[in-house]
């Protein structure tokens, strides 16, 4: 097999159940390894508490060159209230990877699963018809700070971070959003903050001026609030969702009603022209079940199938998707989805249909 026949996988389990969907995805890879056109060459790495133990960081430079050289990188979760415990500053470790790998954009599809009913507070015939992709700004806003906190002359504590954008920011997610639509149903919402902030008026006209290059696809603006309303009420209306990264965390999380629970829920944190991607579920560590077996392994391993279709082996990712699909359809479900099955049956289950 030459070289170009091989493909570079960095997976990092990170904390709680992390480390257990991490190797679910990884035994459906094995499962589907005989139909993907290259081999997949899988490394290992700790990253956030884990390795905040072992070293005394929670990202440590090598694990970040490390992820530099991959051919894409698959993240399971980091425990940030732990690291926090520990002493590390929350959510560093991923802010440092994601910087790392210049990831700008996060793509969050979200879609209704067959046999899911009894996990989610929406009726069935609404969660039929979603099929949304969130593409989220991930490079600045609120979560990009800088975080202060002070204490004034009186004694008094204050915290801030501060929400900023450039036009150029908002444009390179602008972009992404658009080029998805076109690849989709050809529809873009884009939802802004409030107008009272000024960085509104910085989103929405530059998302207009991208809107109006793009002709071919349709697109309105909504404000937050009315779109977290009807994307539960009139979920079919809306296709790829652009948004900046607070109210996208947020959004894409109520969305996981839609979808049945959380842990189903897959994404794609795009890295800048010549750096790797990062496929991680959009779920936490969840420290309180780890061991356990029963973390729901779907976010993981459609996040596998997201990462195998990017890489161009496209049949390999519906398979997947479609394994997932009967699976779920035949009642093989954990806990959080109302069923009774592990970790390691529903993942058997999945493999056993590819």
């Amino acid at each position: 097999m030459t070289p170009a026949a091989v493909r570079h996988l960095l997976v990092l389990g990170g904390d709680g159940i992390g480390p257990e969907v991490t190797d679910a995805a990884l035994q459906i890879l094995v499962a589907i390894a005989p139909r993907l056109p290259w081999r997949v060459e899988v490394s290992r790495a700790p990253l956030g508490r884990a390795a905040f133990r072992d070293c005394g960081e929670v990202a440590p430079a090598a694990v970040l060159q490390q992820a530099r050289r991959a051919g894409a990188v698959l993240l399971g979760a980091v425990d940030t209230v732990g690291a926090a415990a520990d002493g590390a500053p929350p959510g560093s470790a991923v802010l440092a990877l994601r910087h790392t790998l210049g990831c700008f954009a996060a793509l969050r599809p979200v879609r209704g699963w067959p046999g899911t009913a009894a996990s989610s507070p929406i009726r069935a015939s609404l969660r039929d018809q979603a099929d949304l992709l969130f593409v989220r700004e991930l490079a600045a806003g609120a979560y990009a700070g800088p975080h202060l906190r002070t204490v004034d002359e009186l004694g008094l504590r204050r915290a801030s971070d501060v929400f900023a954008y450039t036009p150029g920011q908002v444009r390179e997610v602008a972009l992404a959003a658009f080029r998805m639509a076109r690849q989709r149903r050809g529809r873009v919402t884009s939802v802004a903050p409030h107008d009272v902030l000024a960085i509104a008026r910085v989103w929405r006209g530059v998302l207009d001026k991208v809107a109006a290059s793009h002709p071919d696809v349709d697109y309105e603006r909504m404000e937050p609030g009315d779109f977290a309303v009807q994307m539960l009420s009139r979920p079919s209306r809306f296709d790829v969702v652009v948004t900046e990264n607070l109210l996208g965390d947020i959004l894409s999380d109520e969305a996981a009603a839609l979808a049945g629970a959380l842990g189903l829920l897959p994404s794609a944190s795009l890295g800048r022209a010549g750096l790797p991607s990062l496929y991680e579920p959009i779920h936490g560590a969840a420290p309180e079940i780890a061991g356990r077996g029963v973390a729901n392994p779907v976010g993981a391993i459609l996040t596998l199938a997201m990462l195998l279709g990017d890489w161009g082996a496209t049949a390999a990712a519906v398979a997947i998707e479609k394994a997932t699909d009967l699976s779920l359809q035949a009642g093989i479900m954990t806990p959080d989805l109302g069923g009774s099955a592990s970790t390691k049956e529903l993942t058997a289950a999945i493999a056993a249909r590819l």
